[in-house]
């Protein structure tokens, strides 16, 4: 079985919570391999790749023009064959024609392809980053001499769920909403006179 096969078995077979359809077009070059949805998440693209030397990977011009023009949750999924392990990157790897793996921070990591419990991390993680591009309030930001502001977070629905949940117990106050830290969820706080965004 060629690596690159190897690599689409493991992630069929150990995602459970994932449904895979598996492109293949022969019209358009660039498109990535693989169609990804969850239930609680949108539609995503992940792009699997095999490293050879551990150390870079390769994209066509017209994967990388696909990733730079086209919109949502992107993934790159890179195979390491020696040691074996899966490593995902969001689509900002895909910048160039031999980018070193090194240089881009990792989502997730499953460094015994054999073990099923690193696997439904690394899935967990996945479909978190899988955003459905949706803004909502989840708390207010108040106090002495630091004015009012809204605590925003682009988030999936599965996540925003639990933010209901949760915040239905812990309710609202003038700190850093709690639910935010326990789903590791990136904040963004904007100040209600307006002004510029900054990420937390």
């Amino acid at each position: 079985m060629k690596p690159e096969q190897k690599l689409w078995q493991l992630v069929k077979s150990k995602t459970k919570l994932t449904r895979w359809n598996r492109i293949e077009n022969a019209i358009n070059s660039g498109i990535p391999d693989l169609l990804g949805s969850a239930s609680g998440s949108s539609f995503f693209t992940v792009e699997l790749k095999v490293t050879y030397d551990n150390k870079t990977i390769r994209f066509s011009p017209h994967q990388i023009a696909w990733h730079k023009t086209n919109h949502g949750s992107k993934f790159i999924m890179i195979l390491t064959l020696s040691p074996s392990s899966v490593k995902l990157f969001d689509s900002s790897i895909a910048c160039k024609p031999r980018p070193t793996i090194a240089d881009y921070r990792p989502l997730g990591v499953v460094r015994n392809t054999a073990d099923d419990a690193q696997w439904a991390e690394f899935e967990k993680i996945m479909l978190e980053n899988a955003w459905q591009n949706l803004i909502f309030v989840i708390g207010w930001q108040g106090g002495r001499g630091r004015g009012n502001a809204c605590t925003f977070a682009p988030c999936s629905l599965a996540s925003l769920a639990r933010i209901v949940r949760c915040s239905a117990v812990a309710g609202h106050s003038a700190q850093r909403p709690p639910v935010a830290c326990r789903l590791n969820l990136p904040i963004v706080r904007r100040p209600l006179n307006g002004g510029s965004m900054v990420e937390k």
